[in-house]
């Protein structure tokens, strides 16, 4: 019969030796140009999610300023604009200025100069670029958006009274907001404070008032090297990468290119890519999309002059080693093959524990079927001690399912890090006083014991788990108990820990046993006859578990079995 695939490379490795050292090599190098890559992209996703984290919490600034607007009644003073954004701005120092531009009507435009040359003591007119780039006075047009807030006011003195939309670009994401009412982004624009040939963009949002109509515009004024390199500072990569605006749907405008030598971005146009080092990381090419306020920039990485290239291991060393690699190559195919194994058999518990659950359900449905059907055919000709009798036996077997479901549900969760301890102030005694009225009332003719012994009303602790651990310990005692066994619950403890002991004198667990009591699915070999699923003590060890505590049993066979518990009570 022919190998199993999975055993193949093992057989092969074994059986050839030497002669598998050069396909040895190869895999080792597909290994490690895999890795390289893999690397290279989670280096990349992280520049694009610092990237786009950081242009989400400017846009969250922005619109925390919107809502300061909104709910703000009148006009907001410089004073109030200023003492609001102050924090923001030492927060992010990407951040060029926070501005606010009301919409102007042509009529109220000297009225509008008038109040800002006064505010400024200097005159101060409605402005826009010129044909030889500086700042004139602005045409007349029937609307006008000035910039009249600044924040801060430091270098950019130059932008108060510019109008929005005296160019084509900001009055093109200008009008866009305020069809959208959403905020919206420029495409690239040279600053009017900008000295330096460094891409900027800017971010509007429009303000309305109640019943008014628009207001103005609030707006974010970023250059792209105060972003990218805010963003990216703390994680100290050796990647560059381009920027591009792909607003319009085109090849782009060029943004700028971020060089991690010297942790800056240029604002001229990147050196093309050393073609093999790319070619090694990113075979297909590496370029990752980042939403802008509606807009789009398309980020390209490649390898930096530093980025580490050098393979972690030597193909001509490991050619020249040949029974070494075998040898590792073998150890990698075995641990290949002990964690399918592993996985295999991983399937095969959770097989047995799904059949296992189908198993114990399908009786108890049918029980419940069966009595239901009797009595529903035939209730009129029973007598009323045995209709409580079978009303009982349905009772009995839905609150053993019950129980049963809410056990696998809870170990389910657990498994899967879904399961938490989430403390809170409960009292004490209500509490087990609830439950152990649940418990008499079906699983035992005569009462619990109960002594609660400690010395406080109140307990911080979650009452889920405590009522999964108290349910699950006093229902074995009860099912592994003689129907006139005794059966004592006792709590006692401090301010520190709280301590929960539940004794019974029933069948006792076998000392060789009692190591795996707690695992799921286990059950002594003396209550094999006893129907159960062998959940109730992992469920409890859970729970004790997830409050940090501490479980302990002793117990004798034929004579019964004390269970105690410690829970620490500090936050």
């Amino acid at each position: 019969m022919a190998a199993k695939p999975r055993y193949r490379p093992l057989i092969l490795i074994v059986t050839t030796g030497i002669s598998l050292s050069g396909l040895a090599s190869w895999w080792v190098g597909r290994w490690e140009r895999s890795l390289r890559q893999l690397e290279f992209e989670r280096q990349t996703a992280s520049l694009t999610v610092a990237m786009a984290g950081r242009l989400n919490q400017y846009t969250e600034t922005l619109l925390a300023l919107g809502d300061f607007y909104t709910i703000s009644q009148g006009e907001v003073s410089r004073e109030e604009f200023g003492g609001f954004v102050a924090r923001v701005l030492d927060t992010y120092p990407g951040i060029q200025a926070l501005e606010w531009a009301p919409w102007v009507r042509n009529g109220a435009r000297r009225q509008f100069e008038q109040d800002l040359s006064q505010w400024a003591r200097d005159q101060v007119e409605i402005t826009e670029q010129g044909v030889m780039g500086g700042l004139v006075r602005a045409q007349s047009r029937q609307e006008y958006f000035p910039v009249n807030y600044i924040e801060p006011w430091q270098g950019n003195e130059v932008a108060l009274g510019f109008d929005l939309l005296s160019n084509g670009v900001r009055s093109q994401a200008l009008n866009q907001a305020r069809q959208t009412g959403q905020v919206t982004a420029t495409a690239p624009i040279r600053l009017v404070q900008e000295p330096q040939d460094q891409a900027g963009f800017l971010v509007f949002l429009p303000v309305y008032g109640e019943g008014q109509g628009l207001r103005g515009m609030l707006l974010g004024v970023f250059r792209v090297s105060d972003v990218v390199e805010e963003a990216v500072r703390s994680l100290q990569t050796e990647i560059n990468f381009t920027i591009r605006d792909q607003g319009d749907g085109s090849t782009g405008q060029y943004l700028g290119f971020y060089d991690a030598e010297s942790q800056e971005v240029q604002p001229i146009q990147a050196p093309p890519p050393t073609h093999a080092a790319t070619r090694l990381v990113c075979p297909q090419g590496c370029q990752q999309l980042i939403p802008v306020s509606q807009r789009a920039w398309q980020l390209e990485f490649y390898p930096g002059v530093n980025y580490p290239l050098e393979p972690r291991w030597a193909m001509g060393a490991t050619l020249t080693i040949g029974l070494l690699l075998t040898a590792i190559v073998a150890l990698l195919a075995w641990n290949w093959e002990t964690e399918l194994k592993q996985t295999q058999a991983m399937g095969e518990l959770k097989l047995k524990f799904f059949s296992m659950t189908s198993h114990e359900f399908r009786n108890p449905l049918s029980t419940i079927l069966i009595s239901s059907q009797f009595l529903i055919s035939h209730g009129s000709e029973l007598g009323e001690p045995k209709r409580l009798s079978i009303y009982q036996r349905i009772h009995e077997v839905a609150r053993y399912m019950g129980r049963m479901l809410e056990d696998i549900l809870m170990l389910s969760r657990a498994e899967a890090g879904h399961l938490s301890c989430h403390p809170e102030i409960v009292e004490l005694e209500p509490l087990c006083r609830t439950i152990l009225a649940d418990l008499n009332d079906l699983e035992k003719d005569g009462a619990i014991c109960y002594q609660n012994d400690y010395p406080y009303p109140q307990v911080f602790v979650d009452p889920k788990l405590i009522r999964s651990i108290l349910t699950n310990l006093l229902n074995n005692a009860i099912k592994y108990s003689p129907p006139d066994g005794l059966v004592a619950l006792k709590i006692t403890g401090n301010s520190r820990q709280l301590i929960i002991e539940v004794e019974d004198n029933g069948i006792g667990i076998e000392f060789t046993e009692q190591p795996y009591i707690f695992d799921p699915f286990y059950r002594g070999s003396n209550a094999e006859k006893l129907i159960g699923t062998g959940l109730g003590l992992a469920v409890v060890k859970t729970c004790v578990e997830l409050h940090h505590g501490a479980i302990g049993l002793e117990s004798h066979l034929n004579k019964g079995t004390r269970f105690y518990i410690t829970l620490p009570l500090e936050a």
